[in-house]
């Protein structure tokens, strides 16, 4: 019980620093909190959850929710189109494709691609 109380209280110590360096928004305590955690998480080997990390995982859901919901997504999506029309363009793809190419089939969106476009490697 006592260690699992040090760890909480290192998180909310970390959480505080991190609220203070962004500023001290309002209603971003959970943002901080998670934060912590997963940077806690990683700088200890004991600390490491390994594959599919939670922690990892519930801070990464709740950004892009947050993004989603606040973010200026139209903004983001024209830099988006404009960096893929532009002259990184074939930079992109190029290392799409190389992802893709080394994919193990593990993404079943893939392989109905593949089915549709006999001709290219997935």
């Amino acid at each position: 019980m006592a260690d699992r109380t040090k760890h909480e209280e290192k998180i909310r110590k970390r959480a505080y620093e991190l609220w203070e360096q962004d500023g001290r928004p309002h209603l971003r305590d959970h943002d901080h909190w998670l934060r912590a955690e997963a940077e806690l998480a990683a700088a200890d080997p004991q600390g490491n959850e390994g594959e599919g990390s939670r922690t990892a995982a519930l801070a990464y859901d709740h950004s892009q929710t947050e993004f989603a919901q606040k973010g200026d997504v139209k903004r983001k999506a024209k830099a988006a189109k404009k960096a893929l029309d532009g002259p990184e363009g074939a930079e992109l793809r190029k290392a799409a494709a190389a992802g893709k190419a080394r994919s193990k089939g593990e993404d079943p969106e893939l392989r109905k691609k593949a089915k549709k476009e006999p001709g290219k490697r997935v």
